[in-house]
């Protein structure tokens, strides 16, 4: 139940995150629209382990894998936004790697001598 709280945080936060680091970097110039939203969706997808490492969801020892995965993810999400940026379904589809790169991050980051 807790991976499916991650999962959601983790695509609800790199989604909004991108879209806000587009907004305001769309005042910069012309990459700044792409280079705006892959660093505050970046930041975000930091911020979501954070989160998610806070609330519990996940142990403070799987909260860096959490973060790796999950930015794996999103640049793969970035990538994919940016090949299919005229298809609103797969843009979609995109943003739920970082969701899936987050908790296959926090299971890797289990370990298997841990207590429970």
């Amino acid at each position: 139940m807790n991976l499916i709280k991650v999962f959601l945080l983790t695509v609800l936060l790199a989604g909004g995150g991108a879209a806000l680091g587009g907004f305001a970097g769309t005042n910069i110039g012309a990459g700044g629209l792409l280079v705006g939203g892959f660093l505050a969706g970046t930041i975000f997808v930091v911020v979501g382990g954070y989160l998610s490492a806070k609330f519990r969801w996940i142990t403070p020892d799987q909260r860096l894998w959490c973060i790796l995965g999950a930015a794996f993810g999103f640049a793969l999400a970035w990538m994919v936004a940016l090949a299919t940026i005229m298809t609103p379904y797969a843009l979609i589809a995109a943003s739920i790697l970082v969701g899936v790169g987050a908790v296959l991050g926090a299971v890797v980051g289990v370990s298997p001598h841990a207590k429970t």
